[in-house]
């Protein structure tokens, strides 16, 4: 299910029953590009593996490989092949869900990840 715009009363519903998160998101010339990219780390919180585009922030909130996918944006088959590779590999997807809640816990300060879960908990 693609979902579209959601309400911020209605994301944690959404994470909590997502398999992936795929957000490929593209540089757009002469300078629209992700910043950092905290939605992928809102999906990670959930223990969701993510494929991202490998431009802008994105690049700094998903580890290749590790928490998630990053591929080529303007590359379709890239990221059929990389829906795939989750679909197919549900222990990959759970191994790469479970490592990027761990790096967002671990890794970002404790305030930005208390307001995180304050936030996603309290909409559950």
């Amino acid at each position: 299910m693609f979902a579209g715009k959601v309400e911020d009363s209605e994301i944690a519903k959404y994470y909590s029953s997502a398999d992936v998160f795929v957000l490929p998101c593209r540089f757009i010339p002469p300078n629209d590009v992700e910043g950092f990219g905290i939605v992928f780390l809102e999906a990670s919180l959930y223990g969701k593996p993510v494929i991202a585009g490998n431009t802008g922030g994105a690049t700094e909130a998903v580890q290749h490989n590790i928490t998630g996918l990053l591929i080529n944006p303007k590359n379709n088959l890239e990221l059929e092949q990389a829906i795939l590779k989750l679909y197919n590999n549900p222990n990959l997807a759970n191994t790469f869900g479970i490592y990027g809640r761990v790096r967002v816990l671990e890794n970002y300060n404790s305030t930005l990840s208390n307001k995180l879960l304050d936030l996603f908990t309290a909409n559950k």
